[in-house]
């Protein structure tokens, strides 16, 4: 069975961290994004408040459920997934696969009409 870990994360955007946030047991902390998404791509479920962990995580197929009630949540309702705020939810690869097949159909159009 899969050992279970949980990490926290902490993002770096201005200032400096003190010391008892840094030597924290499990704690990451990068500025390179790649290790961000190298933990997400390995979790086997993010919860975040914040909306771009959770695009991502369900990006690589695992579940996710989102802690913010912000507006841009408003991206998982076209994808089916309005409950995020509620539940933990996976991304149905089908419904992604019919948005982007209608934003390249869209894409062709306006390029078409530009020509």
């Amino acid at each position: 069975m899969r050992e279970e870990t949980f990490y926290t994360l902490i993002i770096i955007f201005w200032g400096g961290l003190s010391e008892h946030r840094i030597n924290k047991y499990r704690t990451h902390i990068s500025d390179i994004p790649e290790d961000y998404l190298t933990l997400y791509a390995n979790a086997t479920a993010v919860h975040s408040d914040r909306v771009h962990a959770c695009v991502v995580a369900l990006a690589y197929g695992n579940k996710a459920r989102l802690y913010n009630n912000t507006l841009r949540a408003a991206l998982f309702k076209k994808l089916g997934i309005a409950n995020i705020r509620d539940t933990l939810c996976i991304l149905n690869s089908e419904v992604l696969a019919n948005h982007y097949e209608q934003q390249i159909i869209n894409i062709r159009k306006l390029i078409s009409d530009l020509l």
